[in-house]
């Protein structure tokens, strides 16, 4: 795929207005959605990949960027004691702080990842998955920039929605 093409599809998927509020609105929703299926993340392919190519040792730094409720930061645990999640959503982050509990080295960081994250070569591997937070090539170059090792990102790379 060509640059151009990737940054367009990018920027398409953009929403305009307060991500806060949109994401704050639709918090209990999302919980309760990844709550109630008891999704088996372990053997979801991202995890069977990191697994697989032994991206992550135990005292590896991951930042999960728009990590929502913490449900790839659950997993993230089992593999490494020095996590940071970020989310523009503070009532996200609520419901991560209740689903983290019992992880010790967790940092939870409210606001705009592009802002707050800004040291070069601070994390082992930076993680990504199915968030706006990440829609322009400088937010992938960010990542990069921020990373020592790894960076994944997990997203759909085309979709069609038959409503529009």
């Amino acid at each position: 795929m060509k640059i151009e093409n990737f940054e367009k599809m990018l920027t398409s998927d953009r929403h305009q207005g307060n991500m806060e509020q949109i994401w704050d609105q639709k918090s209990a929703w999302f919980f309760h959605r990844t709550e109630k299926s008891k999704e088996n993340f372990a053997n979801r392919l991202v995890f069977r990949l990191i697994r697989d190519r032994a991206l992550l040792e135990e005292n590896s730094y991951i930042l999960d960027i728009g990590c929502g409720t913490g449900r790839h930061l659950l997993e993230f645990s089992k593999h490494s004691s020095y996590l940071t999640g970020t989310d523009i959503s503070s009532k996200m982050l609520t419901y991560a702080r209740e689903k983290l509990s019992k992880v010790s080295d967790l940092h939870l960081v409210h606001g705009n990842w592009m802002e707050l994250f800004q040291t070069e070569k601070k994390y082992d591997f930076v993680f990504v998955s199915m968030t706006p937070a990440v829609s322009l090539v400088e937010h992938i170059e960010r990542m990069c920039f921020i990373s020592r090792k790894y960076c994944m990102m997990e997203r759909f790379v085309s979709h069609r929605d038959s409503v529009r």
